[in-house]
């Protein structure tokens, strides 16, 4: 329980700091809303770099609380770990880039992670839940 608890903060703090930089970015080119079409702009790294983050992190916050509570294996804990990782590297990866328009190696290695622990994560959920269902239907 406790990588579960650790990862879904950890998260939280990522999803938080990414909003306080798009907040910091909105301050200091006076827009409330929206933003500028360059892909080069750090308004527009910072909002993308955000809202890719919310988009992941919602449900394999509950799917990592879910396992968490039924005491996971090992390899799921690390597969909690490597989504962290893979989401740090991702919304990095957003801010440092020259341009929203460039394919940026590191962003590929940080979605890599995300979706591939993600998924995992997702079907061990539905094993576990399967092998519950068994116990209780007989």
């Amino acid at each position: 329980m406790q990588t579960a608890l650790v990862s879904i903060a950890l998260l939280g703090v990522l999803l938080f700091l990414l909003s306080f930089a798009v907040s910091y970015h909105r301050i200091n080119t006076k827009r409330g809303f929206g933003g500028p079409d360059d892909p080069t702009a750090p308004l527009n790294k910072a909002v993308r770099a955000h809202g890719n983050t919310a988009e992941y992190i919602g449900i394999v916050a509950v799917v990592m609380l879910a396992l968490g509570l039924t005491k996971p294996a090992p390899w799921v804990e690390w597969a909690m770990i490597v989504f962290v990782i893979g989401r740090i590297i991702t919304a990095f990866s957003f801010l440092i880039t020259a341009s929203l328009d460039n394919i940026f190696p590191l962003k590929v290695v940080g979605m890599t992670l995300t979706y591939s622990a993600g998924m995992l994560l997702s079907l061990a959920l539905l094993f576990k839940a399967l092998s519950f269902s068994n116990i209780l239907v007989s």
